[in-house]
């Protein structure tokens, strides 16, 4: 699903949170006044709730799908979360 409908499904259920990655999807969303989280973010969600026990292993398998991370970034949010970035 292209970043166009996330944000028409966003404008009809207002209180959703977005998962866009593309900066000017996000920018978009912005605008509108819709509420948006990255891939990252998502999964530093889910970690931080208990619903998965590695961030890393997840972006592992986000990366092998096929979507590219940036690794710096990766690293950052793996040591915010507590876990070591080159496990």
């Amino acid at each position: 699903m292209g970043e166009s409908a996330v944000l028409a499904l966003g404008l009809v259920n207002p209180l959703a949170t977005l998962v866009i990655d593309d900066a000017a999807g996000r920018m978009c969303a912005k605008f509108l006044g819709l509420h948006v989280v990255g891939t990252l973010g998502l999964v530093a969600r889910a970690k931080r709730s208990g619903w998965i026990d590695s961030a890393r292993l997840v972006f592992n398998e986000v990366h092998a799908a096929g979507l590219w991370l940036d690794e710096q970034i990766i690293e950052k949010v793996l040591r915010e979360l507590g876990e070591s970035p080159d496990s």
